[in-house]
């Protein structure tokens, strides 16, 4: 948590520097090249860490020697799909700029394909130390090579160099400071036919997700100005800052410790799921208060003028980020079990939805219609998760109901109350309102850190 804090906070505060020194297109078109990068990563995504943490062979050398070199080849033909997209995206979207810099992102997947197996080896037992500090060191400087590079040159090309850079140093450092056996090039069929049986049902689920949660930028980037995208890009930085924390603690805390726990016991797992979401959940609802909220708030401080929409976009985005907490949780369990399978076909039901919502919300009820339908295919999802786990015997969904509607109550609280109260006099009203969500966010906050600790202890 304070390694992943630390650089969502060194992001965010380069990234209003950086909005003073470009302009929204930039921002626009960076989204754009992301998604796309994002995509074709989960588009080829064959499970190797899932894999690596579920299965049990995943300390053997012959199987991490397969999954490494699995990991070079698909490195190698994703940098090669950039270079032969970067000519007809650059042209789907009218953006002469988007070609060059999807061909040089390219060169990020790359380097991330030759990362060491000791970063999967750390995650599978939870030796989180070294393997945060890394991240936090390569990030770092990933960020201060940008600042740098934007200082003297104001271009878009600056948001490259914080990836490039940071993918440079971890590539080194994953080599370097794990010492040990050194990963090397190997086949094994038995290892690879492993990784690939798991790894399909990998790929169809990320792919599925990654159009369900990332797609709305490219579908974006096609129906409003690239300036407005870039606005709603800054909705998305400000919003993703809590929401990531969540889904970074279950991705690699949870999911290992639930993978470990179902190799021995089905009821030990389960009863650590419920434990776990006990933190997870008041978390979560003060973070999606802490968005309602307090969004406009936020980037009317540290934006200028430019960004000011970004404000109500945030704000309406703390449903589609309560039920990315809630799914968070429980999407880990199934792949902890080995089985990726029921988990896509979930997720590709999710991706369709999703398109279909936004799409029908733009056009009913613009950018606001488009967020919302976003929440309408995370509940689909949602609702289909549990129905898979109530038949594994899995029964969490009571907690989601109940943290749900003790959300919308406080969400009620604070924004209606105030105005039915005091009908007469906005301003006293407003000021009232700010106080009252300060006092109720405050006491959720408190409320969910001593629950962590509770769960800690």
């Amino acid at each position: 948590m304070a390694s992943h804090g630390c650089q969502q906070i060194l992001r965010l505060g380069s990234h209003v520097v950086l909005s003073y020194w470009l302009w929204p297109e930039a921002f626009g078109v960076i989204m754009i090249v992301n998604v796309f990068l994002l995509g074709l990563r989960h588009f080829s995504d064959v499970g190797l860490r899932g894999s690596v943490i579920q299965n049990p062979r995943g300390d053997e050398r012959g199987f991490l020697d397969t999954a490494w070199t699995l990991q070079i080849l698909r490195g190698l033909l994703l940098g090669t799909i950039c270079c032969a997209a970067a000519g007809p995206v650059s042209a789907l979207y009218g953006e002469p700029v988007l070609g060059p810099l999807i061909m040089v992102s390219g060169l990020i997947v790359v380097l991330e394909g030759l990362f060491s197996t000791s970063l999967l080896t750390h995650q599978r037992h939870l030796a989180l130390g070294r393997l945060e500090v890394l991240r936090l060191v390569s990030s770092t400087c990933g960020l201060a090579a940008m600042i740098l590079v934007a200082w003297r040159h104001r271009t878009v090309w600056v948001l490259l160099v914080a990836p490039l850079v940071s993918a440079g140093v971890m590539l080194v450092l994953s080599h370097v400071v794990f010492v040990g056996t050194r990963d090397r090039l190997r086949w094994e069929k038995d290892s690879a036919r492993e990784l690939i049986q798991f790894g399909k049902w990998v790929f169809v689920s990320t792919l599925a997700t990654v159009v369900a949660g990332k797609g709305d930028r490219l579908i974006l980037g096609k129906l409003i100005p690239v300036s407005t995208l870039g606005v709603y890009s800054i909705a998305v930085k400000v919003v993703s800052l809590p929401t990531d924390m969540i889904v970074m603690i279950t991705g690699n805390v949870l999911q290992p410790a639930l993978a470990a726990q179902a190799r021995r016991d089905f009821a030990s797992m389960v009863s650590s799921l419920k434990l776990a979401r006990r933190a997870v959940l008041p978390a979560g609802i003060f973070i999606a208060l802490g968005v309602l909220l307090f969004s406009p708030v936020v980037v009317e401080l540290i934006y200028d003028d430019r960004y000011l929409e970004a404000g109500w976009m945030g704000q309406l985005m703390a449903l589609p980020v309560w039920l990315a907490v809630l799914g968070a949780s429980v999407n880990t369990v199934l792949f902890s079990l080995g089985e990726p399978r029921p988990a896509a076909l979930v997720n590709v039901v999710r991706a369709f939805v999703t398109c279909g919502a936004c799409l029908g919300g733009y056009f009913a009820f613009g950018i606001a219609g488009f967020v919302l339908g976003t929440a309408l295919g995370s509940l689909v999802g949602l609702v289909l998760l549990h129905g898979v786990l109530v038949k594994r015997k899995i029964r969490v969904w009571t907690a989601d109901v109940g943290y749900s509607v003790a959300l919308a109550l406080l969400a009620v609280l604070c924004l209606l109350v105030p105005r039915l109260v005091l009908p007469d006099s906005p301003e006293i009203a407003t000021t009232f309102r700010i106080s009252l969500s300060v006092i109720v966010t405050g006491a959720a906050g408190t409320f969910a850190f001593f629950r962590v600790v509770a769960v800690v202890r």
